[in-house]
């Protein structure tokens, strides 16, 4: 048993130390939305890091940590019953665990084929508050949101492209969450991301 032990525990570091695996950092532009009818999209901003791990020679398991800005909203006079505002900003962090297959398009450059779950926490953010102003009257001013963990906590898949040339690449990615919550307006997620990197 313990030379069966260590004869895996070898196979294991030999292909570690064969595989082309790696972290990388990447950081871009996204554009969210809920599926909550006539919600708006709106632009934010991610980063974070990776690691490719090469499970064949063009298989390759790619897990993300990543932190990001989004927005909700939607026009003031569809403002949704279930939150009773029409505007959400949430500072999230999300870990994608993505399957990579690798497309060989030259020497240099390569296509890879991204999808998996991913969970994602929504730390805090803001929302639009009603207030009273000194003079009686009442208004709204963006306050910071108190929501229950269930609200905080999402999760579901994303998919997308990946172009490499040498270590810098460019990615292309959906997410779409499989559950409700009131921080999308009762609705579920859906966010493009825009980004670039570089593998060391």
């Amino acid at each position: 048993m313990k030379r069966i032990v260590m004869l895996a525990s070898a196979m294991l570091v030999t292909v570690m130390m064969n595989a082309q695996s790696g972290f990388g950092l990447l950081g871009g532009v996204n554009f969210s939305t809920s599926s909550t009818p006539d919600a708006q999209w709106r632009v934010g901003g991610y980063f974070g890091g990776l690691y490719d791990f090469q499970l064949t020679k063009d298989f390759y398991l790619q897990p993300r940590l990543l932190f990001s800005y989004q927005e909700n909203q939607q026009p003031q006079f569809l403002t949704s019953s279930v939150t009773g505002n029409d505007f959400f900003s949430q500072w999230n962090v999300s870990l994608p665990v993505l399957a990579s297959f690798r497309v060989r398009l030259s020497n240099t450059m390569g296509l890879r084929l991204n999808a998996g779950p991913y969970v994602q926490y929504a730390a805090f953010g803001r929302n639009k508050q009603s207030v009273i102003h000194g003079d009686g009257s009442h208004g709204t001013e963006l306050g910071w949101w108190h929501s229950d963990f269930s609200d905080k906590l999402t999760y579901g898949g994303m998919a997308g492209i990946q172009i490499e040339r040498g270590k810098w690449f460019g990615t292309f990615d959906y997410k779409h969450s499989f559950r409700r919550n009131s921080l999308n307006f009762g609705g579920f997620e859906n966010t493009l991301q825009l980004g670039f990197g570089y593998k060391f």
